[in-house]
């Protein structure tokens, strides 16, 4: 009679465990890195003889764009729940800092990450300026690559962009403390987070 007790007991706690306790899921990391954090800007200046082409940096200061990003795309992956994302921390960041190197873009396996997670998300975006004539825009491209990290395989790739006009001059959008260049920016990363988040959301994991 006892043992019958008890084995119900174990039958009711079991049916009643919340849903985590009995098969919690996998974990993802995303993690943002930046190789630059100036803003490249490329100038062509016609001319009647020649075109002329310059290309310079602008610094920007007291704007982490790549700290942005990681929150904004964790916050639009949250509702994805194939896995547990979470940002990587700071000393994750550092750890996984090789695995951003040009020379490591077009690998198909990486070292194994030493990270707690199942997935890692490695996002490398990138922001330029484009100025002539007949057009002037700001562009933010980000290169995906999700990587299993007890094997370090990458599982897939894939580059988005998007662009919007500059709604000034350069020399205009750097007064006060650069802030309408900052707006824009956070803007063109607003418009492509959700695009981030599409094609994450469709892939295979």
């Amino acid at each position: 009679m006892l043992r019958h007790a008890c084995s119900t007991m174990a039958l009711v706690a079991f049916l009643t465990a919340p849903c985590w306790a009995q098969s919690a899921a996998p974990t993802a990391m995303i993690a943002v890195n930046m190789q630059t954090t100036d803003l490249l800007v490329t100038d062509m200046k016609y001319r009647v003889l020649f075109n002329k082409r310059e290309q310079k940096a602008i610094p920007l200061t007291d704007f982490d764009f790549a700290a942005n990003l990681q929150d904004e795309l964790h916050s639009t992956l949250a509702n994805d729940k194939r896995f547990q994302w979470r940002p990587a921390k700071a000393a994750e960041k550092d750890a996984l800092a090789p695995l951003f190197a040009p020379a490591t873009m077009k690998a198909k396996s990486l070292p194994a990450p030493a990270v707690e997670a199942d997935r890692v998300l490695l996002v490398s975006p990138s922001y330029v300026a484009f100025i002539h004539a007949m057009r002037k825009f700001i562009q933010v491209g980000v290169a995906l690559r999700l990587v299993d990290r007890r094997t370090g395989r990458v599982l897939w790739k894939k580059t988005l962009s998007e662009r919007t006009g500059l709604p000034d001059t350069l020399e205009d959008m750097q007064a006060d403390n650069q802030k309408v260049l900052k707006e824009t920016l956070n803007k063109v990363m607003d418009q492509i987070t959700p695009k981030v988040r599409a094609y994450v959301v469709a892939s295979k994991m």
